[in-house]
């Protein structure tokens, strides 16, 4: 995964979500290519993304 290349973004001690356009754009850019382009495997199982809204009032 390339998540690792987020890591600049983030402190030890401290997350800060106060990102500009680039920076999201990029972050973006890193979940589409780990999670949404490539499968995402836990125990031998698919995760699958959603890309839509949900029809759940809750969430």
């Amino acid at each position: 995964m390339a998540l690792i290349k987020l890591r600049p973004y983030f402190e030890e001690d401290n997350l800060d979500v106060s990102f500009n356009k680039g920076q999201l754009d990029e972050l973006y850019e890193v979940f589409k290519n780990d999670f949404v382009y490539n499968p995402l495997v836990v125990n031998g199982k698919r995760i699958k993304i959603i890309h839509h809204r949900s029809r759940s009032e809750q969430y």
